[in-house]
């Protein structure tokens, strides 16, 4: 996956720079000042050979010509394409991976609508925290099904972000101590309900920060208090590290370190829910869960000895990359998959043209990482690609030891990713796990976070309030709720997807075939490019 175009222009290349103006003094200032001139201007030179093609689509588009003219708005058309300028467009120059990292991981500010509290928590001792490693890295191998080495990560301290939404619209709630706006967050928690959040980016992109405005929106529309947690990102923390921190706050939630503002959360009243990465890790710690609760594993956590962890009420994800080889394409041998068929709807690049993608030899990622790693991806070692805890799509189980199966609400557009979502949702149903999937027709990756004024934003923010709502026993969704809808993004009319649409003619020996060929061609291609020049540069 290539950088998100979920950050914003203006987040992505605004000056954060008072903060190092008092600390350090005037050198760190102009240094800034000097690295955000450029990002401006790189902006510029991004988008300028995107302006005939943004006039073109705005033509086509008002004239509907286009093939989305009866989906799309003419400001969803400008934002796309303004979007994939950045996302699709190498800039000149050669850039580190720690240097693209830092554009999306400055602070931002707190908008009139939300409040927010920064917290922080550890996992006891030492010995603690290496149960808790043994115990993930134990079920990684049990889901591998061969010997294989599993990089010890270690466990660090956490932080994060509890996310709600004020009283009233700009009430100075952010001005109040975190004991009392923890409390205004609270008070906007029906019965308790929490959402666990996980963001997303990739696995190395984006914060806490970037997503706490669609945070404090789920807040809004689940009644609930949302906490955004800072897992470790790669390459510098490779998997299991960004598994083992979602577990850590889940922990959290149901066994509060000593000095959290938060009272032990029952698991009844906990959703698990992300985009993209987010959603991966939502599905992955799932999946995790489930294999404790078959393979159990001595656990300690702050005191608390856990022979068995609860299961949480549910599951929520939007357009969840389920599938990290991206294998429903080109690489995959399926060239009719979304991931190649998609690119007119979506911004995201084709996985052919990220595993082109070379980045600058960094202290993070090098030749001497990748071969000690083997990893041809930032994520994970190539061979853990299949791993359900890597790509929840190729799950054997969906349900626990005892039977139990955990709800999941589904959220996908047309976009690259959307067949392996399809495909999860036949999975789901054949392993009689209850859930709706929600598929927008024309919609991007991750609309919900880019397109914030049609009717389809607003539609799945509710969608996942009223799941939310149902499995945690606040209220009983309609009758008929439980199934697979198309859904238009502008009218909101809406038809049943049935099991072929969904299944797409595929059982789980093809798509896990078609995942091992997907990481062999991908990293082909990486290996190519980096070897002859050709590869993109990394875009900022």
């Amino acid at each position: 996956m290539s950088i998100p175009a979920r950050v914003s222009v203006d987040s992505t290349f605004s000056a954060s720079t008072s903060h190092s103006h008092h600390k350090h003094g005037h050198h760190h200032h102009h240094k800034h000042s000097n690295f955000n001139t450029a990002m401006a201007t790189l902006a510029i030179k991004t988008l300028l050979p995107a302006v005939p093609s943004m006039f073109y689509k705005s033509a086509t588009h008002m004239l509907s010509l286009s093939p989305t003219a009866h989906y799309w708005d003419l400001k969803t058309t400008v934002i796309l394409e303004v979007i994939r300028a950045f996302v699709r467009t190498p800039p000149p120059g050669e850039h580190t991976v720690e240097r693209v990292q830092r554009t999306t991981l400055k602070p931002q500010k707190v908008d009139d609508e939300t409040v927010k509290v920064d917290v922080e928590f550890g996992v006891g001792g030492e010995e603690e925290a290496t149960g808790i490693e043994d115990a993930v890295v134990a079920i990684v191998r049990e889901m591998q099904k061969e010997e294989v080495e599993v990089q010890r990560v270690g466990v660090k301290r956490l932080t994060g972000e509890w996310v709600g939404r004020r009283e009233k619209k700009g009430d100075g709630s952010m001005e109040l101590g975190s004991e009392e706006r923890f409390k205004v967050i609270e008070k906007g928690a029906e019965d308790g309900r929490t959402v666990l959040y996980f963001h997303g980016g990739a696995f190395y992109l984006l914060d806490p920060h970037t997503h706490r405005g669609i945070a404090s929106q789920i807040a809004a529309t689940s009644n609930s208090k949302v906490f955004l947690v800072r897992y470790r990102l790669s390459p510098q923390t490779a998997f299991p590290g960004a598994l083992i921190d979602a577990l850590i706050s889940y922990l959290a939630l149901l066994y509060p370190p000593p000095g959290s503002l938060h009272a032990p959360i029952p698991a009844s009243k906990i959703i698990f829910s992300g985009d993209s990465a987010g959603g991966n890790l939502s599905l992955s710690l799932l999946q995790l869960l489930y294999g404790l609760s078959r393979s159990p594993q001595p656990i300690t956590f702050h005191n608390h000895t856990l022979t068995t962890i609860p299961l949480p009420a549910g599951i929520a994800t939007l357009s969840a990359w389920t599938d990290v080889p991206r294998s429903f394409g080109v690489l995959g041998s399926r060239p009719q998959g979304s991931e190649d068929a998609c690119l007119t709807t979506d911004y995201l690049p084709s996985p052919q043209a990220t595993a082109a993608t070379v980045f600058h030899p960094s202290p993070a990622w090098n030749a001497d990482v990748r071969k000690t790693s083997n990893r041809t991806t930032f994520y994970c070692a190539d061979h853990f690609c299949a791993n359900p805890l890597v790509s929840p799509v190729l799950a054997e189980h969906w349900s626990a030891a005892d039977g139990s199966k955990v709800p999941i609400y589904l959220a996908v557009g047309d976009e690259c990713l959307r067949d392996a979502n399809l495909w999860l949702s036949w999975r789901l149903g054949e392993m009689g796990v209850k859930h709706r999937l929600e598929w927008y027709e024309k919609m991007p990756h991750v609309f919900q976070m880019v397109l914030g004024h049609i009717p389809a934003t607003k539609e799945s923010l509710c969608a996942i309030g009223r799941f939310a709502r149902e499995v945690t026993g606040g209220e009983k969704a309609e009758e008929g709720w439980w199934r697979r809808e198309k859904i238009h993004p502008r009218t909101l009319e809406r038809r049943g997807v049935g099991e072929k649409e969904v299944r797409q003619g595929l059982g789980i020996g093809e798509v896990r075939g078609m995942m091992v060929r997907a990481v062999v061609e991908y990293r082909k291609i990486a290996e190519r490019a980096v070897r002859d020049g050709e590869g993109r540069s990394a875009k900022i």
